[in-house]
């Protein structure tokens, strides 16, 4: 470079300034202008700069408390959906199990009703064999019935003979068996029977049904044993003959004799109401 050389400077002459000095005051000046203005823009750019930072470490500040709130509010959240979906998860569970239960009800219930209709089967089968038997039985009971009434005319006959009918008026089957005459019944004889076994007894009974305590025959009516008419008036009694002496001691019928056990002999026990039991006196009439 061509090193400049200052110019030669005259003498100033009085009233008037010189050039280069002014223009070098106005240098100054500007450059001193121009450094104090980049200064007050470097010092409002180094504020805007710091109110800049401070702003943006305000909002980053703002923001991470946000996001720190957010965050928060999210876990919060995704815990109160983690425990809802624990208590759908065992909602889920118990239906399972609920589930399981219900279906081993249903197959015991199905079981059940297998069951159920195997027995109803059976009963329909037993109602059927009842029917069939209910049928048997009622036949055999109608039979029966037609048996007993038959009998019953028969012991009707029986019961209301008198001394006047014969023989050939009584059904053969109650000719040969023995007739009590306090209990109106075949199969035992009277001096066997044990409804009516003491003397006492049997002569209360022989006043209710008028039967004479001499004959054994019907008295003069219910309520009394005289017998006006007694055929049998001077019978003495063979079972008190070792005991007492002839006379109105011994005047009834051995049926009537005050020396009878309460015991039942045992030949009563052995032949009381077989057919083919020996027959005492009377030929064809029922034994006493």
């Amino acid at each position: 470079m061509t090193p400049v050389t200052s110019p030669t400077h005259s003498p100033s002459t009085p009233g008037t300034s010189p050039r280069i000095p002014q223009r070098k005051n106005c240098c100054a000046s500007t450059y001193n202008n121009l450094r104090d203005t980049m200064r007050r823009q470097h010092q409002r750019l180094k504020e805007s700069q710091k109110e800049g930072f401070e702003e943006t470490h305000k909002l980053i500040k703002q923001q991470n408390t946000a996001n720190n709130e957010a965050q928060a509010e999210t876990n919060q959240k995704l815990e109160q959906i983690e425990k809802k979906v624990d208590d759908l998860l065992n909602r889920i569970t118990s239906i399972e199990q609920q589930q399981t239960a219900i279906n081993m009800t249903l197959a015991e219930n199905q079981n059940g009703f297998a069951n159920l209709n195997s027995a109803i089967a059976s009963v329909t089968e037993l109602s059927k064999t009842m029917s069939t038997t209910n049928f048997q039985m009622n036949h055999h009971l109608n039979a029966m019935t037609q048996q007993r009434d038959q009998f019953g005319k028969q012991m009707e006959v029986f019961f209301n003979r008198s001394t006047s009918q014969t023989p050939a008026a009584i059904p053969p089957l109650l000719q040969i068996m023995p007739f009590c005459k306090f209990c109106r019944v075949n199969g035992h004889r009277s001096e066997d029977c044990r409804t009516y076994g003491s003397f006492s007894r049997r002569v209360k009974r022989a006043q209710e049904l008028g039967i004479c305590e001499k004959c054994a025959e019907t008295s003069d009516g219910p309520g009394t044993t005289a017998h006006t008419k007694c055929p049998a008036s001077r019978v003495q009694c063979d079972n008190c003959k070792e005991d007492r002496e002839e006379g109105p001691l011994r005047n009834h019928d051995k049926i009537f004799c005050p020396m009878i056990e309460e015991k039942v002999p045992k030949r009563s026990r052995e032949m009381g109401g077989l057919p083919g039991a020996k027959r005492g006196r009377g030929g064809s009439r029922a034994v006493n």
